[in-house]
């Protein structure tokens, strides 16, 4: 997947998060969906586009990650679904030269989740200088200043949300300075642990322990490996030494 650069992260950010699927004309197709086209045009425009979906893991997904990548597009929140197909609409007209779509269903972008991915993406913003008139301030030096302890704001103005919460931006421009405020809301929690199988070696981990290869112990969610290593060794008053 395409990582973004530094230069990259200093553009501001525009998400178009939900469809990205193929619009097929007969014997023709071309790339569609209504947030992927404004996150390709912002991009064009000089913001950084990113599209947050999900395409098959099939030949129709692989040929728009690669129409993407070709031209530059940010694919790093492009899910790749294994289960269910890319996403397409088929056009049709009728004898009148009316257009007729049928949009399939039950495609992998109905199936998009948020991850870290897209939480890192979410979490970020752009804070642009404008003048009283709603101009965008160009030629001259913007001081950025807020964040305290839920963001951080570099000197181009990247905010980076770190905590949920109300968050003051301000800038100053010769010595003018004006302010305004972000919500940032509750990033993505990690997933819950699970439990660790692992499979023991021919030899002993320690004189504490003496299982014979293939034995298998399960680790519980949360739990520590030498506990269970040893709760097993309880069972097991029969086990023998392998030799090193």
């Amino acid at each position: 997947m395409h990582e973004p650069s530094t230069q990259d992260r200093n553009r501001p950010v525009v998400v178009g998060l939900g469809e990205l699927l193929w619009d097929c004309f007969g014997d023709l197709r071309r790339p569609g969906g209504a947030p992927a086209n404004v996150a390709f045009h912002a991009d064009q425009l000089g913001a950084r586009g990113v599209i947050g979906s999900r395409v098959g893991r099939d030949e129709p997904g692989d040929a728009l990650v690669r129409y993407l990548r070709e031209r530059d597009l940010d694919v790093t929140c492009i899910q790749r679904d294994p289960h269910h197909p890319t996403g397409s609409v088929t056009v049709e007209t009728d004898a009148r030269g009316e257009p007729h779509y049928v949009i399939h269903e039950n495609v992998a972008w109905d199936h998009l989740t948020f991850d870290d991915h897209l939480a890192r993406v979410a979490s970020q913003a752009s804070a642009v200088a404008k003048d009283a008139q709603g101009n965008v301030i160009t030629g001259r030096t913007v001081t950025w200043s807020g964040g305290g302890l839920l963001a951080s704001i570099s000197s181009s103005g990247l905010v980076s949300g770190l905590l949920a919460g109300l968050v003051p931006v301000t800038g100053t421009v010769d010595g003018v300075s004006g302010s305004a405020s972000l919500t940032i809301t509750a990033l993505i929690a990690p997933p819950p642990p699970t439990s660790t199988t692992v499979e023991l070696p021919r030899t002993y981990l320690n004189y504490t322990f003496p299982a014979k290869t293939g034995q298998t112990i399960v680790v519980p969610a949360g739990g520590n490996l030498q506990t269970a290593l040893n709760n097993a060794q309880r069972g097991d008053e029969k086990a023998e030494r392998w030799d090193h």
